[in-house]
């Protein structure tokens, strides 16, 4: 079997946390891993032992790639609902909604699961749908008070003579 250990690169660096660890120390520690202790070098691994690491490791980049496109279109929907309501925000203060949206046992954005992540992409879209079908005033008088409270969102609304 021939070894395209360009590819093997390419697929480390794609792994999560890989900016952290140098690649080498990474190959050192999944051959010895993948040859159940005996090796430490890519060379010398078996071409089964290869090429499970190599499925290995396109799978969690694939998941990654997954979840990478999630918390971004996650943050899209967020930016795009205060677009709505003119409401300028920072990247750091739609990560914090997110993140207080997913719940006490989330800390950073980056650890919210991806069922939570679609739930807040999702409710997030709606709200947008809500805007865009009753007009900014009223959707923000009608708006869930608990999407309000957890963007930081105060209103006051003022009835006028003659309105319902």
């Amino acid at each position: 079997m021939t070894r395209n250990y360009k590819q093997l690169h390419v697929l480390l660096k794609q792994q999560p946390g890989a900016g952290m660890i140098d690649v080498s120390d990474l190959k050192i520690d999944l051959a010895f891993r993948f040859s159940s202790g005996r090796t430490q070098s890519v060379k010398q691994l078996t071409d089964n032992e290869y090429k499970s690491l190599i499925s290995t490791l396109k799978r969690n980049s694939v998941i990654t790639n997954k979840m990478d496109r999630l918390r971004k279109r996650t943050i899209a929907s967020i930016f795009g609902f205060f677009n709505l309501i003119d409401k300028q925000v920072t990247l750091n203060y739609v990560k914090g909604i997110a993140v207080r949206a997913a719940g006490g046992d989330c800390k950073s954005f980056n650890a919210i699961s991806e069922t939570k992540l679609r739930a807040i992409y999702n409710e997030f879209l709606r709200q947008q749908k809500v805007v865009n079908n009753i007009g900014k005033v009223e959707a923000i008088a009608k708006m869930d008070a608990s999407l309000l409270s957890l963007c930081g969102i105060q209103i006051s609304v003022k009835q006028t003579k003659g309105a319902c």
